[in-house]
């Protein structure tokens, strides 16, 4: 009896032994599956996020270093087949990005880049930072929200053409052209002279300065308008220019008192639809700034 007590004893302690060991290796068995379903899970993210990375960057390379096609895609009602890019003539080799076609992406950003280019896959956001404080930044699509994941940054060096092509006169006291003025100005003056094609009544005239206070005026040869200041860099000629021109293309004299300080001037001849806010000295010459796109899952 007692012997048959003791091998009960023993075959309870041996079955509980394999349950004890089926329950580990089904513990161990469970953890590797979940391990291995972890592993490819991560594998499938890396690869996803792998491939959002390169074309997060092949968009934005390709924003800045092609002119789009057509090439005159922003000067021409927006179209769904337009393929945007922002360089001004790729062919000069340079991430040198034209504003007009900046301006035109921002009114149909989310038709051109999020539904064309990234088949409505992806949301994204770009920005244009530049690197001139007096500059402002442009931001255009949406902003990421805190929920969204796997957001990738990708960023490049550009320089933009903002209003350059406006400029139709640049003065400064560092200018070494060898123009004579009429009235024999002393050393303390700026002169030259500039051609008015442009119709007054489609374009306004500016002079725009880098320094906020200047003294100027304006001569045909023969008559003059009064000496007049600036206290803000930036005024409007047309009424003066109407005054001395007779003949629609006969040039203007324009004198700046500089009263012995550095300072650089622009004319330019703007579209009387141009956003005013962009009457700045600095905005009518390139300017270097960064360029970031970002992307993420809707």
């Amino acid at each position: 009896m007692k012997i048959k007590i003791i091998k009960d004893n023993k075959a309870i302690i041996y079955s509980i032994d394999i349950l004890i060991t089926i329950l580990i290796l089904t513990v161990i068995i469970a953890l590797i599956f979940n391990m291995i379903s972890l592993s490819k899970d991560k594998i499938t993210d890396n690869i996803d996020i792998n491939k959002q990375e390169i074309l997060t960057r092949e968009v934005l390379d390709n924003l800045i270093k092609t002119e789009g096609t057509p090439p005159n895609w922003d000067k021409i009602n927006y179209q769904k087949s337009f393929t945007p890019g922002l360089n001004l003539n790729e062919k000069n080799k340079m991430s040198l990005l034209s504003f007009s076609k900046i301006k035109a992406l921002y009114q149909n950003y989310d038709s051109l880049i999020n539904t064309n280019i990234l088949n409505g896959e992806l949301k994204s956001q770009l920005i244009i930072i530049p690197l001139n404080d007096n500059l402002e930044s442009i931001s255009m699509g949406d902003n990421p929200n805190i929920e969204a994941s796997n957001v990738v940054i990708v960023n490049r060096s550009v320089r933009i053409d903002y209003l350059s092509e406006y400029s139709i006169l640049n003065l400064s006291t560092n200018n070494t052209n060898n123009y004579i003025c009429p009235e024999s100005h002393d050393d303390n003056w700026i002169c030259n002279s500039f051609n008015t094609y442009y119709d007054l009544n489609q374009y306004d005239y500016y002079l725009i300065a880098s320094s906020n206070k200047f003294q100027y005026k304006l001569t045909n040869g023969i008559n003059s308008t009064p000496l007049k200041s600036s206290s803000n860099g930036c005024v409007k000629l047309n009424g003066d220019i109407q005054s001395l021109n007779e003949n629609k293309n006969s040039p203007i004299i324009i004198h700046i008192l500089k009263n012995n300080n550095p300072l650089e001037a622009k004319v330019v001849a703007i579209d009387k639809n141009t956003d005013k806010s962009y009457l700045k000295y600095d905005y009518f010459k390139s300017q270097d700034a960064y360029i970031v796109f970002k992307t993420w899952y809707n």
